[in-house]
């Protein structure tokens, strides 16, 4: 049943900024429990560049989320959210390695990645769907 056009304004103003995004919601989560997991690992230099790879890998993966949120058309809004993709499975596979040459053991926050990708997966799905409509 398609929607009716209140149903459509409705739905626009549900989202007036990008923090209202879930998977900016969970990004910026995982951000902030990151930084504070990543501090116990300063002290071995090693360690913290590691660290410092995956900080900056999550935190350029919710940035491409806000971005995306500006008023670009599909296709556009789509690479962003490619891009989001990108630096997300960069920040897992060195959270795992990581845990694998015993820097840190973030099983939970690898866990919360996950959900993470998936919602971001989810989401730029939307966009495909609207990408293809318009050829």
């Amino acid at each position: 049943m398609p929607k009716n056009q209140t149903d459509q304004e409705a739905e626009k103003k549900e989202y007036k900024d990008y923090s209202s995004l879930r998977a900016w919601q969970v990004g910026h989560e995982i951000n902030l429990q990151l930084h504070a997991a990543m501090q116990e690992c300063r002290s071995d230099q090693e360690a913290r560049s590691w660290a410092d790879s995956v900080l900056l890998s999550m935190r350029d993966s919710v940035v491409q989320i806000m971005e995306a949120f500006r008023k670009y058309p599909a296709a556009e809004k789509l690479k962003r959210y490619e891009a989001s993709m990108y630096y997300a499975n960069q920040a897992h596979y060195t959270l795992i390695l990581g845990e694998e040459l015993g820097f840190w053991s973030l099983s939970e926050l690898i866990s919360k990645l996950i959900e993470y990708e998936r919602i971001v997966k989810s989401t730029s799905f939307h966009f495909l769907d609207k990408k293809e409509k318009k050829v």
